[in-house]
């Protein structure tokens, strides 16, 4: 069972979410994440590897990881914005990309594995670290919402685009293509 979910209101604007967790690292994980993290950037391969579960999770809006060297030990740093409940998020990551987490967060002091999730949940909870300030755009918005909005005003805008050149009936066509594009996202 999980440990009991203290109050998050400062950490939460509308549906959007913010955790901060700063782990102290262990032995030479310091330096192993120095190494791995360029290829999961850098190699499209393993970029896709990487980031492409999470991008499919489809409710983060922005997740950092970063390495406090200057401190003693190194600490790992954690920053994400996501959409709604927490518990949901950290199971979501258990679940989907446990590896991912294993491969980050295995040098962290007291880092139990990403299974059993309550485990992994009593630890994100003991480095959680309230939030001062919370800026969100659109507190009411999920992320995918925001994405899909955006894919929108693309066609919207490329319809607009051609609409001066096309006859009537190829107007109507991608009239109607459009709406079917707009329909699929909602």
């Amino acid at each position: 069972m999980a440990a009991p979910t203290p109050d998050r209101s400062r950490d939460s604007v509308g549906r959007v979410t913010a955790v901060t967790i700063l782990s102290p690292l262990r032995g030479a994980w310091a330096l192993w994440l120095r190494l791995t993290w360029p290829a999961a950037d850098r190699w499209p391969l393993v970029s896709r590897l990487v980031k492409r579960p999470l991008y499919a999770l489809g409710f983060i809006d922005v997740a950092h990881w970063s390495l406090v060297r200057a401190a003693r030990p190194p600490q790992l740093l954690f920053v994400s914005n996501f959409n709604d409940d927490p518990l949901a998020y950290i199971d979501a990551f258990s679940l989907v990309v446990p590896g991912r987490i294993r491969g980050m967060w295995l040098g962290a002091d007291g880092f139990p594995g990403p299974r059993p999730v309550s485990r992994f949940e009593s630890f994100i909870e003991e480095k959680w670290i309230p939030t001062s300030h919370l800026y969100c755009a659109y507190p009411e918005a999920s992320a995918r919402m925001v994405l899909d909005a955006l894919a929108i005003r693309e066609a919207h805008a490329a319809l607009l685009g051609q609409a001066g050149s096309l006859s009537d009936e190829q107007f109507a066509e991608a009239y109607r293509a459009f709406l079917a594009e707009v329909a699929g996202r909602l």
